[in-house]
Protein backbone atom coordinates (compact mmCIF):
# COMPACT_ATOMS: atom_id res chain seq x y z
CA UNK A 1 0.00 0.00 0.00
CA UNK A 2 1.47 3.14 -0.91
CA UNK A 3 0.90 7.22 0.67
CA UNK A 4 0.56 9.29 -1.58
CA UNK A 5 -0.64 13.62 -1.44
CA UNK A 6 -3.39 12.59 -3.42
CA UNK A 7 -3.65 9.87 -6.13
CA UNK A 8 -7.17 9.11 -6.86
CA UNK A 9 -7.21 5.52 -7.42
CA UNK A 10 -10.04 3.91 -10.02
CA UNK A 11 -11.42 1.39 -9.72
CA UNK A 12 -10.60 -1.28 -12.09
CA UNK A 13 -7.53 0.46 -13.72
CA UNK A 14 -4.67 -1.57 -14.28
CA UNK A 15 -1.83 1.33 -12.98
CA UNK A 16 -2.21 4.10 -10.88
CA UNK A 17 -2.10 7.62 -12.70
CA UNK A 18 0.26 9.61 -11.31
CA UNK A 19 0.05 12.81 -13.38
CA UNK A 20 -3.24 14.38 -12.34
CA UNK A 21 -4.35 17.50 -12.23
CA UNK A 22 -3.28 19.80 -9.39
CA UNK A 23 -6.68 19.24 -7.86
CA UNK A 24 -4.88 16.36 -6.36
CA UNK A 25 -1.56 16.66 -6.11
CA UNK A 26 -2.23 19.38 -3.43
CA UNK A 27 -3.78 18.14 -0.24
CA UNK A 28 -4.17 21.75 0.91
CA UNK A 29 -7.07 21.81 -1.85
CA UNK A 30 -9.52 19.20 -0.27
CA UNK A 31 -10.49 21.60 2.68
CA UNK A 32 -11.28 24.26 0.27
CA UNK A 33 -13.22 21.66 -1.87
CA UNK A 34 -15.16 20.46 1.65
CA UNK A 35 -15.96 24.68 2.43
CA UNK A 36 -17.56 24.43 -1.50
CA UNK A 37 -19.78 21.28 -0.99
CA UNK A 38 -21.12 22.61 2.53
CA UNK A 39 -21.94 26.08 1.00
CA UNK A 40 -23.34 24.12 -2.13
CA UNK A 41 -25.61 21.83 0.16
CA UNK A 42 -26.73 24.25 2.30
CA UNK A 43 -28.08 25.90 -0.85
CA UNK A 44 -30.54 22.81 -1.16
CA UNK A 45 -31.48 23.22 2.27
CA UNK A 46 -29.13 20.75 3.58
CA UNK A 47 -28.33 21.50 7.26
CA UNK A 48 -25.66 19.42 9.67
CA UNK A 49 -27.58 17.53 11.79
CA UNK A 50 -27.45 18.08 15.74
CA UNK A 51 -27.00 15.22 17.96
CA UNK A 52 -30.49 14.40 18.18
CA UNK A 53 -31.78 14.15 14.75
CA UNK A 54 -31.53 11.22 13.75
CA UNK A 55 -33.43 11.85 10.03
CA UNK A 56 -31.08 14.02 8.32
CA UNK A 57 -27.49 12.83 6.70
CA UNK A 58 -24.14 14.28 8.20
CA UNK A 59 -21.90 15.95 5.39
CA UNK A 60 -20.59 13.11 4.25
CA UNK A 61 -23.25 10.91 3.88
CA UNK A 62 -24.93 13.47 1.88
CA UNK A 63 -22.18 13.28 -0.33
CA UNK A 64 -22.10 9.77 -0.66
CA UNK A 65 -25.70 9.92 -0.91
CA UNK A 66 -24.88 12.07 -4.24
CA UNK A 67 -22.27 10.33 -5.39
CA UNK A 68 -19.30 12.63 -5.37
CA UNK A 69 -17.01 10.42 -4.61
CA UNK A 70 -18.04 8.56 -7.73
CA UNK A 71 -17.34 11.54 -9.51
CA UNK A 72 -13.44 11.85 -9.02
CA UNK A 73 -13.06 7.84 -9.02
CA UNK A 74 -12.00 7.58 -5.40
CA UNK A 75 -13.46 5.69 -2.37
CA UNK A 76 -15.53 7.10 0.21
CA UNK A 77 -12.29 6.75 2.66
CA UNK A 78 -9.79 8.24 0.01
CA UNK A 79 -12.96 10.89 -1.08
CA UNK A 80 -13.26 12.04 3.18
CA UNK A 81 -9.51 11.64 3.79
CA UNK A 82 -8.87 14.07 1.10
CA UNK A 83 -11.38 17.03 2.28
CA UNK A 84 -9.91 16.24 5.85
CA UNK A 85 -6.43 17.50 4.15
CA UNK A 86 -5.06 14.42 5.33
CA UNK A 87 -2.79 12.11 2.93
CA UNK A 88 -4.74 9.46 1.20
CA UNK A 89 -3.71 5.77 0.68
CA UNK A 90 -3.85 4.05 -2.69
CA UNK A 91 -5.69 0.67 -2.50
CA UNK A 92 -5.63 -1.93 -5.11
CA UNK A 93 -6.45 -5.65 -4.92
CA UNK A 94 -3.35 -7.88 -4.02
CA UNK A 95 -1.11 -9.62 -6.55
CA UNK A 96 -0.90 -13.29 -5.39
CA UNK A 97 2.19 -14.96 -6.09
CA UNK A 98 2.03 -18.61 -6.35
CA UNK A 99 3.51 -19.96 -2.90
CA UNK A 100 5.82 -22.73 -3.24
CA UNK A 101 6.80 -23.42 0.22
CA UNK A 102 6.63 -27.52 1.51
CA UNK A 103 3.05 -27.43 3.76
CA UNK A 104 1.33 -30.75 5.70
CA UNK A 105 -2.09 -31.25 4.37
CA UNK A 106 -5.08 -33.80 5.03
CA UNK A 107 -4.88 -35.99 1.46
CA UNK A 108 -8.36 -37.35 1.90
CA UNK A 109 -10.00 -34.24 2.06
CA UNK A 110 -7.87 -32.53 -0.82
CA UNK A 111 -8.84 -35.97 -2.57
CA UNK A 112 -12.57 -35.45 -1.66
CA UNK A 113 -12.30 -31.71 -3.08
CA UNK A 114 -10.92 -32.56 -6.17
CA UNK A 115 -13.73 -34.95 -6.63
CA UNK A 116 -16.31 -32.86 -5.54
CA UNK A 117 -16.00 -29.04 -4.38
CA UNK A 118 -18.70 -29.80 -1.68
CA UNK A 119 -17.30 -32.06 0.84
CA UNK A 120 -19.85 -32.91 3.74
CA UNK A 121 -17.48 -33.85 7.22
CA UNK A 122 -19.24 -36.25 9.69
CA UNK A 123 -17.78 -37.45 12.98
CA UNK A 124 -18.59 -36.67 16.67
CA UNK A 125 -17.02 -34.60 18.49
CA UNK A 126 -13.53 -34.27 19.34
CA UNK A 127 -12.75 -36.17 16.00
CA UNK A 128 -10.94 -33.25 14.31
CA UNK A 129 -13.18 -32.31 11.99
CA UNK A 130 -13.25 -28.68 12.21
CA UNK A 131 -9.36 -28.60 13.26
CA UNK A 132 -7.94 -30.68 10.05
CA UNK A 133 -10.06 -28.10 7.62
CA UNK A 134 -9.02 -25.40 9.64
CA UNK A 135 -5.55 -26.90 9.37
CA UNK A 136 -5.62 -27.42 5.61
CA UNK A 137 -7.06 -23.92 4.73
CA UNK A 138 -4.27 -21.93 6.24
CA UNK A 139 -1.70 -23.96 5.04
CA UNK A 140 -2.97 -23.54 1.62
CA UNK A 141 -3.35 -19.69 2.30
CA UNK A 142 -1.75 -17.21 -0.04
CA UNK A 143 1.60 -15.28 0.87
CA UNK A 144 1.49 -12.02 2.32
CA UNK A 145 -2.26 -11.65 2.73
CA UNK A 146 -4.43 -11.15 5.94
CA UNK A 147 -5.11 -14.76 7.36
CA UNK A 148 -8.73 -15.21 5.97
CA UNK A 149 -7.71 -13.68 2.89
CA UNK A 150 -9.06 -17.06 0.89
CA UNK A 151 -11.55 -18.91 3.55
CA UNK A 152 -14.34 -18.35 5.58
CA UNK A 153 -15.77 -19.66 8.71
CA UNK A 154 -19.43 -19.93 9.20
CA UNK A 155 -20.76 -21.19 12.23
CA UNK A 156 -24.63 -22.25 11.36
CA UNK A 157 -26.69 -21.71 13.62
CA UNK A 158 -29.95 -23.14 14.65
CA UNK A 159 -33.28 -22.02 13.37
CA UNK A 160 -31.96 -20.41 9.78
CA UNK A 161 -34.68 -20.61 7.32
CA UNK A 162 -32.98 -18.13 4.55
CA UNK A 163 -30.13 -17.67 2.43
CA UNK A 164 -29.52 -14.25 4.43
CA UNK A 165 -26.82 -15.17 6.75
CA UNK A 166 -24.57 -16.46 3.91
CA UNK A 167 -25.71 -14.04 0.68
CA UNK A 168 -27.06 -11.12 2.78
CA UNK A 169 -30.43 -8.94 1.98
CA UNK A 170 -31.77 -5.79 0.03
CA UNK A 171 -32.37 -3.51 3.10
CA UNK A 172 -34.72 -0.74 1.80
CA UNK A 173 -34.31 1.27 5.01
CA UNK A 174 -30.74 2.75 4.66
CA UNK A 175 -29.46 6.00 5.76
CA UNK A 176 -28.72 6.66 2.52
CA UNK A 177 -31.65 4.96 0.53
CA UNK A 178 -31.95 0.99 -0.39
CA UNK A 179 -29.00 -0.71 0.20
CA UNK A 180 -27.69 -4.32 0.32
CA UNK A 181 -26.26 -5.89 3.67
CA UNK A 182 -23.36 -8.01 2.45
CA UNK A 183 -21.90 -10.88 4.66
CA UNK A 184 -18.22 -12.48 4.84
CA UNK A 185 -19.28 -15.13 2.40
CA UNK A 186 -20.17 -12.55 0.08
CA UNK A 187 -16.76 -10.61 0.60
CA UNK A 188 -14.77 -13.73 -0.44
CA UNK A 189 -16.83 -14.97 -3.45
CA UNK A 190 -15.92 -10.93 -4.86
CA UNK A 191 -11.95 -12.26 -4.19
CA UNK A 192 -12.55 -15.59 -5.66
CA UNK A 193 -14.15 -14.14 -9.08
CA UNK A 194 -11.55 -11.48 -9.82
CA UNK A 195 -9.51 -12.86 -12.72
CA UNK A 196 -5.93 -12.46 -10.92
CA UNK A 197 -6.89 -15.14 -8.70
CA UNK A 198 -8.60 -17.63 -10.46
CA UNK A 199 -5.51 -20.00 -9.69
CA UNK A 200 -5.79 -19.67 -5.71
CA UNK A 201 -8.47 -22.06 -4.19
CA UNK A 202 -10.96 -20.07 -1.76
CA UNK A 203 -12.79 -22.23 1.03
CA UNK A 204 -16.04 -21.97 2.42
CA UNK A 205 -16.64 -23.59 6.03
CA UNK A 206 -19.71 -24.00 7.18
CA UNK A 207 -19.56 -25.41 10.74
CA UNK A 208 -22.36 -27.48 12.38
CA UNK A 209 -24.34 -27.42 9.13
CA UNK A 210 -26.73 -29.74 10.13
CA UNK A 211 -28.31 -27.64 13.38
CA UNK A 212 -30.88 -26.03 10.65
CA UNK A 213 -32.17 -27.21 7.73
CA UNK A 214 -29.81 -27.27 5.07
CA UNK A 215 -32.21 -27.56 2.30
CA UNK A 216 -33.45 -24.07 3.31
CA UNK A 217 -30.25 -21.87 3.97
CA UNK A 218 -27.92 -23.75 1.47
CA UNK A 219 -30.84 -23.90 -1.31
CA UNK A 220 -29.36 -21.26 -3.68
CA UNK A 221 -26.32 -23.27 -3.63
CA UNK A 222 -27.60 -26.48 -4.17
CA UNK A 223 -29.26 -25.09 -7.89
CA UNK A 224 -25.93 -22.89 -8.62
CA UNK A 225 -23.83 -26.71 -7.92
CA UNK A 226 -25.99 -28.66 -10.41
CA UNK A 227 -25.77 -25.70 -12.72
CA UNK A 228 -22.58 -25.53 -13.03
CA UNK A 229 -21.49 -29.42 -13.33
CA UNK A 230 -23.71 -29.21 -16.42
CA UNK A 231 -21.35 -26.56 -17.62
CA UNK A 232 -23.55 -23.25 -16.98
CA UNK A 233 -23.22 -20.46 -15.08
CA UNK A 234 -25.95 -19.00 -12.64
CA UNK A 235 -25.49 -15.43 -11.04
CA UNK A 236 -25.15 -15.60 -7.10
CA UNK A 237 -25.87 -12.32 -6.82
CA UNK A 238 -27.65 -10.16 -10.04
CA UNK A 239 -26.64 -6.84 -11.76
CA UNK A 240 -29.29 -5.01 -9.03
CA UNK A 241 -27.82 -6.36 -5.93
CA UNK A 242 -24.34 -5.94 -7.06
CA UNK A 243 -24.84 -2.22 -8.32
CA UNK A 244 -26.42 -1.48 -4.48
CA UNK A 245 -23.59 -3.72 -2.80
CA UNK A 246 -21.26 -0.72 -4.85
CA UNK A 247 -22.93 2.21 -3.05
CA UNK A 248 -21.97 1.04 0.41
CA UNK A 249 -18.46 -0.65 -0.17
CA UNK A 250 -16.16 -0.31 2.48
CA UNK A 251 -13.06 0.45 0.66
CA UNK A 252 -11.43 0.94 -2.96
CA UNK A 253 -10.50 -2.55 -3.32
CA UNK A 254 -14.03 -3.83 -2.13
CA UNK A 255 -15.34 -1.46 -4.60
CA UNK A 256 -12.84 -2.71 -7.36
CA UNK A 257 -14.04 -6.28 -6.97
CA UNK A 258 -17.91 -5.61 -6.92
CA UNK A 259 -16.98 -3.24 -10.28
CA UNK A 260 -15.94 -6.39 -11.87
CA UNK A 261 -18.46 -8.76 -10.99
CA UNK A 262 -20.84 -5.96 -12.61
CA UNK A 263 -18.88 -6.13 -15.60
CA UNK A 264 -18.67 -9.91 -15.62
CA UNK A 265 -22.44 -10.18 -15.80
CA UNK A 266 -23.00 -11.03 -12.06
CA UNK A 267 -21.08 -12.99 -8.81
CA UNK A 268 -20.62 -16.47 -9.67
CA UNK A 269 -19.82 -19.65 -7.74
CA UNK A 270 -16.50 -19.98 -9.36
CA UNK A 271 -14.57 -23.38 -9.82
CA UNK A 272 -11.75 -22.06 -7.79
CA UNK A 273 -14.36 -21.63 -4.61
CA UNK A 274 -14.91 -25.20 -2.44
CA UNK A 275 -17.45 -25.79 0.48
CA UNK A 276 -16.77 -27.71 3.31
CA UNK A 277 -19.29 -28.31 5.83
CA UNK A 278 -18.80 -30.19 9.32
CA UNK A 279 -21.98 -31.94 10.98
CA UNK A 280 -22.41 -33.96 14.51
CA UNK A 281 -25.70 -36.70 13.84
CA UNK A 282 -27.39 -36.70 17.33
CA UNK A 283 -30.48 -35.41 18.42
CA UNK A 284 -30.29 -31.37 17.95
CA UNK A 285 -29.56 -31.82 14.64
CA UNK A 286 -31.47 -32.56 10.88
CA UNK A 287 -31.17 -35.35 8.50
CA UNK A 288 -29.37 -34.38 5.08
CA UNK A 289 -32.10 -35.27 2.19
CA UNK A 290 -30.84 -37.21 -0.36
CA UNK A 291 -30.44 -33.81 -3.47
CA UNK A 292 -27.87 -32.59 -0.58
CA UNK A 293 -25.98 -35.75 0.07
CA UNK A 294 -26.10 -36.03 -4.15
CA UNK A 295 -23.95 -33.10 -4.27
CA UNK A 296 -21.47 -33.90 -1.69
CA UNK A 297 -19.17 -35.84 -1.22
CA UNK A 298 -18.98 -37.36 2.29
CA UNK A 299 -16.09 -37.65 4.63
CA UNK A 300 -16.46 -39.65 8.09
CA UNK A 301 -13.79 -39.35 10.65
CA UNK A 302 -13.75 -41.78 12.89
CA UNK A 303 -13.51 -41.68 16.53
CA UNK A 304 -10.40 -43.46 18.42
CA UNK A 305 -9.11 -44.65 21.74
CA UNK A 306 -7.64 -42.43 24.47
CA UNK A 307 -4.58 -43.78 24.32
CA UNK A 308 -4.05 -42.88 20.96
CA UNK A 309 -5.34 -39.66 21.07
CA UNK A 310 -2.38 -37.14 20.54
CA UNK A 311 -2.00 -34.24 23.00
CA UNK A 312 -2.01 -31.41 20.54
CA UNK A 313 -3.90 -31.90 17.01
CA UNK A 314 -2.27 -33.19 14.47
CA UNK A 315 -3.50 -34.40 10.76
CA UNK A 316 -2.91 -38.42 11.12
CA UNK A 317 0.72 -39.80 9.43
CA UNK A 318 -0.85 -42.11 7.14
CA UNK A 319 -3.21 -38.88 5.65
CA UNK A 320 -0.42 -36.26 5.71
CA UNK A 321 1.43 -35.81 2.40
CA UNK A 322 3.96 -33.09 2.46
CA UNK A 323 4.16 -31.11 -1.11
CA UNK A 324 4.42 -27.42 -2.38
CA UNK A 325 1.48 -25.11 -2.08
CA UNK A 326 1.58 -24.17 -5.67
CA UNK A 327 1.07 -28.08 -6.82
CA UNK A 328 -1.69 -28.49 -4.21
CA UNK A 329 -3.49 -25.16 -5.41
CA UNK A 330 -3.16 -26.61 -9.14
CA UNK A 331 -3.88 -29.82 -7.98
CA UNK A 332 -7.73 -28.64 -6.13
CA UNK A 333 -8.47 -25.94 -8.89
CA UNK A 334 -7.36 -27.53 -12.24
CA UNK A 335 -9.19 -31.22 -11.31
CA UNK A 336 -12.85 -30.30 -12.15
CA UNK A 337 -11.39 -29.03 -16.13
CA UNK A 338 -10.50 -32.92 -16.12
CA UNK A 339 -12.64 -35.16 -18.25
CA UNK A 340 -13.62 -38.48 -16.23
CA UNK A 341 -12.15 -41.12 -17.28
CA UNK A 342 -14.44 -44.38 -18.91
CA UNK A 343 -11.92 -47.01 -17.68
CA UNK A 344 -14.26 -47.65 -14.53
CA UNK A 345 -17.82 -47.50 -16.43
CA UNK A 346 -18.01 -51.33 -16.37
CA UNK A 347 -17.36 -51.27 -12.48
CA UNK A 348 -19.60 -48.69 -11.72
CA UNK A 349 -22.49 -50.36 -13.78
CA UNK A 350 -22.57 -53.03 -11.32
CA UNK A 351 -22.54 -50.81 -8.18
CA UNK A 352 -25.76 -48.91 -10.03
CA UNK A 353 -27.38 -52.54 -10.73
CA UNK A 354 -26.78 -53.55 -7.36
CA UNK A 355 -28.23 -50.40 -6.05
CA UNK A 356 -30.79 -49.90 -8.30
CA UNK A 357 -33.48 -50.35 -5.63
CA UNK A 358 -32.58 -47.29 -3.86
CA UNK A 359 -33.48 -44.63 -6.89
CA UNK A 360 -29.92 -43.82 -7.13
CA UNK A 361 -28.65 -41.22 -9.78
CA UNK A 362 -25.39 -40.73 -10.45
CA UNK A 363 -23.57 -37.17 -10.17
Amino acid sequence: MQTLGLCAYVPGADAIDYNLTPLFREMSIGPLVKRMLARKLATTGWKEPGPNDPFTRTFYEQCFHFGFHHTLGISERQFQDWLEGQSVEVEAPPILKLPNNMVTVSASLLAALAAKPFVIIAGTTGTGKTQTIRSCVKALCPADTEPGFNHVFVPVEAGWTDSRHLLGYRNPFGRMGESYSTTPLLSLLLRANYPTHAACPFFIILDEMNLSYVEMYFSRFLSLMETLAGGQLEAVLGLGELRLLLRSAPSAIEATYIEYAITSGGLFLSRNVFIVGTVNVDETTHMFSPKVLDRAFVLEFPTMPPSQKPDEFAIASADAPEGRVSDFWHYLVESSMIAPSKEDDAFLDADYGKLEGFGLGHA
